[in-house]
């Protein structure tokens, strides 16, 4: 069977959003456990911050692959996915548990943005994050503002269907 996919925009708030609600699973056979340090952890919120293409966070959609495995006769993969919806999830993560584990971590205040300016990709606008001690900026420091532009800053999904 063919592996069909489709590419999504999300918003980092969306993608935390729905790893806190416990709709996707971190099935750890197609992981391996979180292993950046918080170098590599603030190298990529800044990177993504910035507007820099990442690769993106690939998540199967447990209704489109049980379907597509039903239509197969693949009693292995049904049962799999099944299970997974029987315990109210909506997708399994296939590759990037770190980089969704930083977004959580970001909007968790367990790791910050870096200081330093960021350029607003939509309006071109740059704003300054500066804290006089401090290295990194938490979440909830940030002004309503800049979290709106957080929360909805594209993050790129690739959908598993097939």
């Amino acid at each position: 069977m063919a592996i069909r996919t489709r590419p999504e925009v999300w918003g980092l708030k969306d993608l935390h959003d729905l790893s806190k609600s416990k709709k996707i699973k971190l099935d750890l056979s197609f992981q391996s456990v979180m292993r950046w340090k918080l170098k590599q952890l603030l190298k990529y919120l800044k990177c993504t911050l910035n507007g820099f293409a990442t690769n993106p966070i690939v998540i199967a959609d447990i209704d489109a692959c049980l379907q597509a495995a039903k239509s197969t006769g693949d009693q292995f993969t049904i049962e799999y996915f099944e299970n997974l919806k029987k315990e109210g999830y909506e997708y399994v993560i296939i590759d990037g548990n770190n980089r969704r584990s930083t977004i959580d971590w970001f909007f968790t205040d367990r790791v910050g943005i870096p200081k330093g300016n960021y350029e607003n990709v939509g309006s071109g606008k740059v704003f300054s994050l500066f804290r006089n001690s401090q290295k990194t900026i938490m979440y909830s420091e940030l002004d309503d503002q800049q979290k709106s532009y957080f929360n909805i800053f594209p993050v790129n999904m690739t959908i598993v269907e097939k």
